[in-house]
C-alpha cells in the first residue's frame, strides 16, 4: 500500500521560520514545496506575490498540496509601510483561502497570526479566551486576517496560531534578540536599546516548528491556538545571561527612538490548548536558545 501523500506548500519559503520548518517537516517525511516573492524558482519553489490572486492560483494548481503553512507575511511590528502590511497580511491570506476552496484534498491549513492581537491585557497569563485589543497596524492586520479566516471555518480545515515572541539562529538582526546576540558576538562596547524591562514569553524557533508540524497532524481545526512556553523572561535578563556566557560586558544605552509608544509591558501565554491539541510539547529552555545563537 502506498504511503499517504504528505505534500506541503509553504508560503514565505525564504523566511526565517520557513527555513527551520523545512528541516522539521523534511525529517518527518513531508514533500516540501513553497513560494516567495523574488525567489530563485525551480520545480518545487515558485515566484509568487500573494497579493496577486492569479499568482496564488497558479502555485496551488501546480502543487495541489495536502497541507499548507502560510508564512508569507510582513512580520516586523515597527514596519512603516502600513498599506503593504494590510495588503500582504490580510488580502494575501484572503487570496490563498479563496483559491483553497477549489480543492477537496487539503488536510490542514495553518495560518500563523500573532500574540500581539491581545494587546496590553489585564491578566497575568493569556489564554485564547482573552479579549483581542491590538495596538499596532501589524497586530490589527493579523486580527483582521483571523476574522476573515473564520468565514472559511467549516469549509476548510484551518488552524490559526498565535505565536508569542520566538527567535533562533538566522533571524534578522533588526529583531531585538538577534541584535543583542550580534553585539555580543562582535564584542561591542555599547548597545542602544528601547525598553528592556518588558516581560515576554520567548520561545525557540525549533519548538515553534515542532508545534506547527504537530498541529498539521492533529485532528483540531476551526480554532486559534497559542504557541508559547508559559515562562517569562525580560530583555534585561537576556543581557545578563549573554554577559555570563560570553564573559563580555556591554553597556546598555536607552535610545528614545527605539521606545515604542504603545509598548506591551508583559505578554505571557497559556499553552493548555496547544497541549490539548498535540500532546507533549518539545519545549526548549530559553537559556539553551541563547547559547545556540551565540554559537551559531
Amino acid at each position: 500500500m502506498a504511503s499517504p501523500s504528505k505534500k506541503v506548500f509553504i508560503t514565505g519559503i525564504n523566511s526565517f521560520t520557513a527555513k527551520h520548518l523545512c528541516g522539521e517537516l523534511s525529517s518527518h517525511g513531508y514533500d516540501i514545496y513553497g513560494c516567495d516573492i523574488n525567489v530563485d524558482a525551480d520545480e518545487k519553489t515558485f515566484n509568487c506575490d500573494i497579493t496577486k490572486r492569479d499568482q496564488v492560483a497558479k502555485c496551488l494548481a501546480a502543487v495541489q498540496p495536502d497541507y499548507i503553512v502560510h508564512l508569507g507575511a510582513i512580520t516586523y511590528v515597527p514596519s512603516s509601510d502600513v498599506s503593504l502590511i494590510y495588503q500582504v497580511n490580510t488580502i494575501g491570506t484572503a487570496n490563498l483561502l479563496e483559491e483553497c476552496l477549489k480543492y477537496d484534498n487539503i488536510k490542514k491549513i495553518l495560518l500563523p497570526s500573532t500574540s500581539n492581537v491581545y494587546g496590553n491585557p489585564d491578566v497575568e497569563v493569556i489564554d485564547e479566551t482573552c479579549p483581542t485589543l491590538p495596538v499596532s497596524h501589524y497586530a490589527v492586520s493579523k486580527l483582521a486576517m483571523e476574522q476573515m479566516a473564520t468565514l472559511s471555518f467549516g469549509k476548510l480545515p484551518i488552524i490559526i496560531t498565535r505565536p508569542f515572541n520566538y527567535t533562533g539562529v538566522g533571524q534578522p538582526d533588526k529583531f531585538v534578540i538577534p541584535k543583542i546576540i550580534k553585539h555580543f558576538k562582535e564584542k561591542a562596547h555599547v548597545i542602544e536599546m528601547g525598553t528592556t524591562s518588558v516581560i515576554r514569553d520567548f520561545s525557540d524557533v525549533r519548538f515553534v516548528c515542532s508545534s506547527y508540524r504537530k498541529l498539521l497532524e492533529c485532528d483540531a481545526k476551526s480554532v486559534a491556538v497559542n504557541i508559547c512556553t508559559g515562562k517569562e523572561h525580560s530583555l534585561d535578563e537576556l543581557l545578563d545571561y549573554a554577559r555570563k556566557v560570553t564573559g563580555h560586558n556591554i553597556e546598555k544605552i536607552t535610545n528614545p527612538e527605539f521606545v515604542r509608544p504603545n509598548e506591551i509591558q508583559k505578554l505571557i501565554g497559556d499553552n493548555s490548548l496547544l497541549r490539548k491539541c498535540v500532546g507533549e510539547l518539545d519545549t526548549i529552555d530559553f537559556h539553551d536558545t541563547i547559547e545556540w545563537m551565540l554559537g551559531g
